[in-house]
């Protein structure tokens, strides 16, 4: 995506919404769904969904996620399309958007 004269113009299938959060051509957002056995996501069946739902949409995972014992209430990842690198995060709450933040340190 890149601005010109206060004109944005989207260059991946991808589109930007307020907040931060991308979702596909649909404007459907990746969300996470819940463990079969309650109204919770389990830390290894979270990160499995999160990958899936980025090789799905395109995007591929750069590294391991951050540890749980950092913070166990969200996955955070980096993943990359098209050479853009994202950082991105997920509360580990069912029907929860993921976000993708703009990884400017790379």
């Amino acid at each position: 995506m890149y601005i010109r004269k206060n004109k944005i113009k989207i260059t991946h299938k991808h589109i930007q919404c307020p907040g931060g959060i991308m979702t596909n051509k649909t404007n459907l957002p990746m969300v996470l769904s819940p463990d079969s056995r309650g109204n919770y996501i389990t830390w290894s069946k979270g990160k499995r969904q999160i990958r899936g739902l980025l090789t799905q949409n395109g995007y591929k995972t750069l590294g391991l996620f951050r540890p749980r014992k950092i913070n166990k209430n969200e996955f955070s990842i980096q993943a990359s399309k098209e050479g853009i690198v994202y950082d991105v995060t997920a509360a580990r709450l069912p029907g929860i958007a993921i976000e993708f933040t703009l990884n400017l340190g790379q």
